[in-house]
C-alpha cells in the first residue's frame, strides 16, 4: 500500500527532518527575497571581520539553490542516506550520530577555505553517502534512471562520475568522500587495528541526546554496545541523478 506523505514524514529519522527542515527554511528565505544568496555562503573575510558573521559557518551546509527539481532531488537524496544511517548504524545513538557531523565539519570548512567552495550542502550529501556505502559495502544500488547497478563501495565514486558528465566539478564531491574516509578511518579502521578509540563522542552531546536502551542494550560510547542485525537494504532505492546544480 503506497504510503501517504504524512507516513513518509514520520518514518524520517529525527536528525534528518531538521535538516531537511534547514535546508527548506533557507531556499524559502533566499526564494522570497527574505535573504539574500550572499549572506548564506562560505565567506572567511566575513566571518573574521568586525561583524563576526559566524552563522555563515553553517549556513551554507543547508543551502541547496532556489526552488527546482534538483532541490528536490537533494532533499530526497538527504532523506534517504541520513535516515539510513540514523535508523541503521547510529540507531539509539543520536550523540553519535550528530558527532559524526561535528567530526566532518572540521576538514570540509578547511577544504572550503583552501579551494575557495561557498557552499557544502553538497559535499555533506557525499559525506553522508561514503560513510553509509562503507558501512555497507556488498549492497547494490542504482541511480535513477540509469539501470545499472553499483557495488556501495564505489558508489561515490560513481555518484562524482555522474556529475562531472554532466558539467559539473568534482571538487565538492571530493571534499565529501575525503572528509568521509577520514572519519570511516578514525571510526572504523584505526580501533580495530591499534586498540584503541580516537574519535569519542563529548558528554555534552549525550547530555542532549542521551543514549536509548533498546533490548535491554545500551547503545552509545557511554555503555556496552550490542548491536542488532541490520536489516538488509532493499537495491535500486537511490535517487542517483539529478542531484547536483550546476556549479
Amino acid at each position: 500500500m503506497p504510503q501517504t506523505a504524512q507516513q513518509f514524514w514520520d518514518s524520517v529519522a529525527p536528525i534528518t527532518k531538521y535538516l531537511v527542515l534547514g535546508s527548506v527554511l533557507t531556499t524559502v528565505l533566499t526564494g522570497f527575497g527574505l535573504v539574500p544568496y550572499y549572506y548564506l555562503h562560505l565567506d572567511f573575510n566575513s566571518i573574521f571581520s568586525r561583524d563576526l558573521q559566524v552563522w555563515r559557518l553553517f549556513t551554507n551546509l543547508f543551502f541547496f539553490g532556489g526552488f527546482s527539481l534538483n532541490l528536490l532531488f537533494n532533499l530526497l537524496f538527504l532523506i534517504q542516506f541520513s535516515s539510513k544511517l540514523e535508523n541503521g548504524h547510529f540507531e539509539g545513538r543520536t550523540a553519535d550520530f550528530a558527532f559524526m557531523f561535528l567530526v566532518g565539519f572540521f576538514p570540509m570548512t578547511f577544504a572550503a577555505w583552501l579551494l575557495g567552495v561557498p557552499y557544502l550542502s553538497f559535499s555533506y550529501l557525499t559525506y553522508l553517502v561514503y560513510i553509509w556505502c562503507n558501512k555497507n559495502p556488498e549492497e547494490n544500488l542504482s541511480m535513477m534512471f540509469i539501470p545499472v547497478t553499483i557495488p556501495a563501495r564505489y558508489f561515490p565514486w560513481a555518484l562524482m562520475g555522474l556529475h562531472v558528465l554532466m558539467g559539473g566539478s568534482p571538487i565538492g564531491d571530493l571534499i565529501g568522500i575525503v572528509s568521509g574516509h577520514i572519519y570511516h578511518y578514525l571510526d572504523d579502521y584505526y580501533p580495530r587495528y591499534y586498540g584503541t578509540r580516537v574519535l569519542k563522542t563529548p558528554q555534552f552531546l549525550y547530555s542532549i541526546f542521551p543514549p536509548t536502551r533498546m533490548n535491554g542494550a545500551v547503545h552509545g560510547f557511554g555503555g556496552p554496545q550490542q548491536r542488532n542485525p541490520q536489516p538488509q537494504q532493499p537495491a535500486g532505492r537511490n535517487w542517483g541523478a539529478g542531484r547536483r546544480l550546476a556549479d
